[in-house]
């Protein structure tokens, strides 16, 4: 039914977010699905009234969590709180959450288009359509695929990824070259549930990804095709200061059934294994990658175990250091002398149940390694300046 003069009133109070004067227009048994001359009902009209100056929607089907974003006005807040309990009054009313405009265009896909997150989290509770699609191709989730909060891509992407219509690959490939390191991976990981050879090559650009997280999410998506670059950018990320990829490197790897080819890669397997008594056995050629994984830092673990590793990585460092430092080249010699490191975990000395008292553990620094490579260096007439 077409909105008659009457009801332009109605139309107005919903769109101000006016809920004392949509209750009055609105009583029970009155239609809560009347439209405009446009084909636009009351709902689309609660979502798409309201402030104009942010934009954040949290996806609550993926288990998102609402958060106002800082610097909303009160004014703002209120506004889009009366707004959503007008969708919610006119849910209760009747009124249909998938309501289509003659182009397709749902209360959702309104509300995603804003960024109205109070509005849309009303609609998904009450069953809105996530992946409706308009006349334009345009489903909500494409819609928060560009929004302007991180968290919002990324839950996109990942929702994307689970519902694998294949007419959001594309959209996703363009996310591939979203500024955000947490987008990119999540990209990734839900190209990879397509198994469309249209990812091939974005992804495999991915592996030159200057972030070591996406890095590996491009490599695990690209092993279905056992694509040689996937294993080689795999093999690199053997021996990534990050321990927990190195571990899942590790483990892609052996899922491919791949072997080292040479001492360098059985190097760098035995790093990814933490199997030191090798690479301190490897000699020269270990200095490289153990360099690598130690990085240029004070190292906090929240773990024992994993501080315990990183400190038998430092000790086999010292030891091809004081075996074969006469073959390690002069660049990889300084980057040593300059190694400034600690491995330190927090340990918990006292817990009453409400607070926890911690202790630093330390268990090594880069103080020994530093010497003998400076050692090295004056035996060599280059000392350090």
């Amino acid at each position: 039914m077409n909105a008659n003069r009457g009801s332009q009133d109605l139309f107005k109070a919903v769109y101000a977010g006016d809920l004392p004067l949509v209750r009055t227009l609105l009583p029970e048994g009155s239609d809560a699905n009347v439209s405009d001359d446009e084909g636009r009902t009351l709902l689309h009209y609660a979502a798409l009234g309201g402030p104009r100056d942010f934009r954040e929607v949290t996806i609550r089907m993926e288990g998102g969590q609402s958060v106002m974003e800082e610097g909303r006005s009160v004014q703002d807040r209120q506004s889009l709180e009366s707004l959503a309990e007008i969708a919610r009054l006119l849910l209760a009313r009747g009124a249909r959450a998938d309501a289509a405009d003659p182009d397709g265009e749902t209360p959702l896909i309104s509300a995603c288009s804003l960024g109205h997150e109070e509005v849309v989290r009303v609609l998904l509770e009450h069953g809105a359509n996530v992946n409706h699609h308009d006349r334009y191709g345009r489903t909500p989730l494409l819609l928060l695929l560009t929004d302007s909060e991180e968290r919002v891509r990324a839950a996109a992407a990942k929702a994307l990824g689970k519902l694998q219509d294949k007419s959001s690959i594309e959209p996703l490939l363009a996310a591939l070259r979203d500024p955000s390191i947490y987008v990119r991976n999540l990209t990734c990981s839900a190209l990879a549930l397509f198994r469309d050879s249209r990812c091939v090559e974005p992804l495999a650009a991915c592996l030159q990804d200057p972030e070591p997280h996406v890095q590996l999410a491009a490599a695990l998506a690209l092993t279905p095709w056992r694509d040689p670059r996937a294993t080689a950018a795999l093999v690199q990320l053997l021996v990534t200061e990050r321990y927990s990829l190195r571990l899942r490197a590790g483990g892609a790897l052996r899922d491919l059934g791949w072997t080292p080819s040479d001492e360098s890669e059985r190097v760098a397997w035995s790093v990814a294994s933490c199997d030191w008594e090798p690479v301190a056995a490897a000699g020269a050629i270990a200095a490289r990658p153990l360099l690598q994984i130690l990085g240029e830092a004070y190292c906090e673990f929240e773990e024992e175990s994993e501080a315990a590793e990183a400190a038998s990585a430092l000790k086999a460092l010292e030891h091809v250091l004081s075996t074969a430092a006469a073959n390690i080249d002069e660049e990889t010699l300084r980057e040593l002398a300059a190694l400034d490191i600690e491995i330190y975990y927090p340990r918990p000395v006292f817990s009453d149940g409400s607070y926890t008292r911690y202790e630093t553990v330390t268990l090594g620094n880069g103080e020994r390694v530093q010497e003998l490579a400076a050692a090295e260096l004056n035996r060599r007439g280059m000392p350090i300046s």
